[in-house]
């Protein structure tokens, strides 16, 4: 198992209290889709129980869970589906949390990939691998890293890109963390990973950049709205962190930001027909609703100018 940790396997936590309340959240929702693992590490984690406390009215968690698994799911399939688009062979995740993306990638024996977090959620992960063979097997392989890395630390990132050929390029992803950043720290990951792109060449993939235009599309839906506006502020209260904060007002503004930083993208939708959504059999959506979800969600592939 390819690991930098601080501590050693013996030395890890068993009570997963390091892991943030939005990432058991993600890994609740998870639990209804085809992801591998994801049920187990739901209930190791006992993502339930968090997820329960930040939304304890069961109605509108039932409403959530109908809207938020596919969600969540087409995010986590249509970054596996772009990265394989684009045929480069080394992937840097940030922020990987419990999504273990790694394992479904490095089936492919030629992908070299490292999975970063910061220490303590890193330590945490690490512990419900060891408890589920399958992850346990997959963590063996000589092609999957695990490092602790804070995003915003150049040295830190340059430490975890010693897996890789810098005479190849290289993808930086991530999902679920750029919306949590403050404008300065918005700034300073784009900055870091522009070092790194222009060291190895490149994209930048992310689905995290929906502006404030997009959820409004989203909030049009009045059971949504009640649900997301109830799930902000616990998040917010819980993590210090509020969503509604340092978000892109519009494409215009979202363009200009990343055209100063000598980036140019594209952005494609995430629902694209190109993989199943396992959650809309056990939670079947309307095609109102599907074309809500399709016309909001993209993906957004940066490279440098």
């Amino acid at each position: 198992m390819q690991k930098d940790l601080p501590n050693t396997q013996s030395q890890m936590k068993s009570d997963f209290s390091s892991i943030s309340p939005t990432a058991k959240l993600v890994a609740y929702f998870r639990e209804f889709t085809d992801i591998p693992c994801a049920k187990d590490v739901a209930r190791i984690i006992d993502a339930k129980t968090v997820t329960e406390t930040l939304c304890p009215d069961p109605v509108m968690l039932n409403d959530l869970k109908k809207f938020v698994a596919p969600a969540v799911e087409a995010r986590y399939k249509s970054m596996i589906s772009a990265i394989k688009t684009t045929g480069i062979h080394q992937v840097l995740e940030l922020a990987s949390g419990l999504s273990f993306r790694g394992i479904v990638m490095t089936t492919d024996p030629d992908m070299l990939y490292a999975e970063t977090d910061l220490p303590a959620l890193t330590r945490e992960k690490m512990s419900v691998v060891e408890q589920i063979p399958v992850l346990q097997q997959a963590y063996q392989r000589p092609n999957l890293f695990v490092d602790a890395v804070d995003a915003l630390s150049i040295s830190d990132l340059n430490h975890a890109l010693r897996h890789f050929d810098p005479k190849k390029p290289i993808a930086v992803v991530h999902e679920g963390l750029y919306m949590y950043l403050s404008r300065t720290e918005k700034e300073t990951l784009a900055n870091n990973i522009k070092e790194i792109l222009s060291r190895f060449g490149g994209v930048w993939i992310t689905p995290d950049f929906m502006v404030e235009a997009e959820m409004q599309q989203l909030m049009n839906q009045p059971r949504v709205r009640s649900v997301m506006d109830s799930m902000t502020t616990s998040i917010a209260t819980l993590t210090g962190r509020d969503l509604r904060q340092d978000q892109f007002k519009d494409q215009c503004e979202l363009s200009n930001f990343f055209e100063k930083l000598d980036y140019k993208f594209t952005t494609y939708p995430q629902i694209d027909g190109s993989y199943k959504l396992s959650s809309l059999k056990t939670f079947p959506m309307t095609e109102n609703h599907l074309n809500v979800l399709k016309e909001a969600l993209r993906l957004w592939i940066l490279r440098l100018r």
